[in-house]
């Protein structure tokens, strides 16, 4: 029995030192694409478009950017009992550098803000924006704590679409390099 009762304990300390480390750890959700529905703790995050822009607004003094507006729209949802706040988002590049969303939405429409809480059951949609260099980029979506956090993978896309068998790469018409 004095054995039997060991291996209780130790199978039992085992157990509750894997869940204390995944809890104070946190980690890597995983990667998701555009559309693709990414639940981070209480908060799901859907990245509905991307737009690149090289300015924001009309008329005699648009929005200028040092490198290139990157605007993300998205919604949130929250799934949890309690109000949430959203985290600041950051883009990430390949060389693991990262860039924080901007805190001036300035000529960006349905801009989220940079106070945001989202209710039970309610979900918040909306833009943020970054000012970076065109290339390939994952966004980094957290939790309230940032304790937990997943990636959307985001490929370098400026609305042209990719060239097909029975079209030469050369035919295809060049896009605007935004939407609006």
């Amino acid at each position: 029995m004095t054995r039997l009762a060991f291996v209780f304990l130790f199978v039992s300390l085992a157990l509750a030192a894997t869940g204390c480390t995944s809890l104070t750890k946190g980690g890597d959700v995983g990667t998701f694409k555009i559309g693709d529905r990414a639940q981070v703790g209480w908060l799901i995050y859907n990245v509905i478009d991307t737009q690149w822009d090289v300015k924001l607004g009309l008329g005699p003094a648009p929005r200028i950017p040092k490198s290139r507006f990157f605007i993300v729209n998205m919604t949130v949802v929250n799934s949890g009992p309690t109000d949430q706040t959203i985290p600041t988002f950051n883009l990430v590049d390949d060389q693991g550098e990262s860039h924080p969303e901007l805190d001036n939405g300035e000529n960006v429409p349905d801009w989220m803000g940079v106070v945001r809480k989202v209710r039970p059951a309610e979900s918040f949609q909306g833009n943020i924006v970054f000012d970076v260099p065109p290339k390939h980029y994952r966004l980094k979506l957290t939790e309230e704590s940032e304790q937990k956090y997943a990636w959307i993978e985001i490929p370098l896309d400026f609305g042209v679409p990719p060239p097909t068998a029975d079209q030469p790469s050369d035919a295809i018409p060049a896009g605007p390099a935004s939407k609006r």
